[in-house]
């Protein structure tokens, strides 16, 4: 349900009220490599997210804000007047706004920050593509399908929405962003940022549920298993010590997890140029790798910078600079725990997986990496293949979920050691040889 609609430029949509806040800033920013031409402007919309809250939380407040919020669109390479669009509408020629231009949406709700901004709520961009390089760019996305007063169109990328501090914090809003890839992949229902919150303090802490102060790790983890999922976690630092429990893991991870599409929260201490330290959480959104496949950048869905921001490691990807450490007054962000909600059934961990990947000897010049993939995924992939038996291993029954160590010259795969992703232990089940 929506109101009537308001055509903007995006200078307009830059200089105007809705993107004030830091967050909103940042979002206009990443827009400014799409060429973004037109926006749209729904008034009145009604948003499923923000409406939940508005009835557990908003609603019940002595000054209650409205329950409606605004929804921009963005288009790019197309401009067009408020005359040019009513017309299209009275027409009703669906082919003329279509997804080709189309660049995503950002709903601003009706209530203000601490600085009198609105608040960015349910946030669906493409990822950006713009930079057209040697490198390969790795992106988590979803299919969003919205209705633009009767115009269908999609968005490829994964929602995203700020914390609003009262309702949620920025592991809720991780979570909250996860769910997107998890529907997809294991049909998990879509919960609000309230919602998400009230599951997960069913584990106590010293903190009162609401207004939210964060959530803790037992407590995001908590909330995946509260809905039937179970979570790998990958601790990357000693709590106590803070010494690297292994450079090499993190990135074995995220190229793992990401290739079945499993989104991954990252847990972080932020080091700040004055005063004690801070925790916050993010989602692993994508990366970009370099000729040799090392990952050279991490984009990340942080609820407090932008969809697909960036990260860049300091040595080894334990250590990012970002935002936190360019604009925000902090010197350092370390990651200290991975968090991969994932099927129940998935039952080989990562950390077996990894150990047996990392006792794994190849020649030189040779590279090795560790996949998980449904197998649905992975025989399609080998359809396209010159492979040996390839009869065989395509009309072989193969477990839903599989693990791959996969060995490759250059960028050209050797051989796949498969392995049963629904095993306690490590148990091969097929060698793929590539000719």
């Amino acid at each position: 349900m929506t109101g009537k609609p308001e055509i903007l430029s995006f200078e307009d949509v830059r200089n105007g009220d809705y993107f004030k806040s830091t967050v909103g800033q940042n979002i206009i920013e990443y827009l400014d490599d799409f060429d973004i031409v037109s926006t749209i402007v729904e008034h009145d919309y009604i948003d499923k997210d923000y409406l939940i809250d508005y009835s557990l939380f908003h609603s019940r407040s002595f000054n209650a804000p409205e329950r409606k919020t605004k929804r921009v669109h963005f288009f790019k390479g197309k401009s067009f007047s408020p005359e040019v669009f009513n017309d299209y509408l009275k027409t009703g020629n669906i082919n003329w706004l279509d997804n080709s231009h189309y660049c995503g949406f950002s709903v601003i709700k009706p209530i203000p920050d601490e600085n009198g901004n609105p608040f960015i709520g349910r946030t669906v961009l493409n990822p950006n593509h713009s930079n057209k390089t040697t490198e390969q760019h790795h992106y988590l996305t979803v299919p969003i399908k919205s209705s633009l007063f009767g115009f269908p169109l999609t968005t490829n990328g994964l929602p995203f929405q700020t914390q609003d501090t009262m309702v949620c914090s920025c592991a809720t809003s991780s979570i909250w962003s996860s769910l997107y890839a998890l529907r997809e992949m294991f049909g998990v229902p879509i919960y609000s940022p309230y919602e998400v919150r009230e599951i997960a303090v069913t584990t106590p802490s010293l903190s009162r549920s609401f207004p939210s102060t964060g959530l803790n790790v037992q407590q995001m983890i908590n909330f995946y298993k509260l809905i039937d999922l179970d979570v790998e976690p990958i601790r990357i630092r000693d709590e106590r010590s803070r010494v690297i429990t292994d450079t090499k893991m993190i990135e074995v991870a995220i190229k793992a997890f990401l290739h079945c599409k499993l989104p991954i929260i990252a847990t972080l201490t932020l080091i700040p140029n004055v005063g004690s330290e801070d925790y916050h959480a993010v989602v692993i959104s994508g990366y970009k790798s370099d000729g040799n496949g090392t990952i050279s950048e991490i984009f990340l869905h942080d609820d407090g910078v932008s969809p697909y921001s960036k990260a860049t490691p300091i040595g080894d990807l334990s250590d990012w600079d970002n935002t936190w450490t360019d604009k925000y007054g902090y010197s350092e962000v370390h990651v200290d725990w991975l968090l991969v909600p994932i099927y129940t059934k998935v039952r080989l961990s990562f950390p077996i997986i990894y150990d047996l990947f990392n006792k794994l000897t190849v020649p030189n010049g040779f590279t090795s990496e560790l996949l998980l993939t449904q197998v649905n995924d992975y025989k399609s992939f080998l359809l396209q293949q010159d492979i040996g038996d390839k009869q065989k291993i395509l009309t072989t029954d193969l477990l839903h979920y599989v693990w791959i160590i996969r060995v490759s010259y250059l960028t050209y795969p050797i051989w796949d050691h498969v392995y049963d992703g629904t095993s306690v232990f490590p148990k091969e089940i097929a060698t793929v040889e590539y000719l």
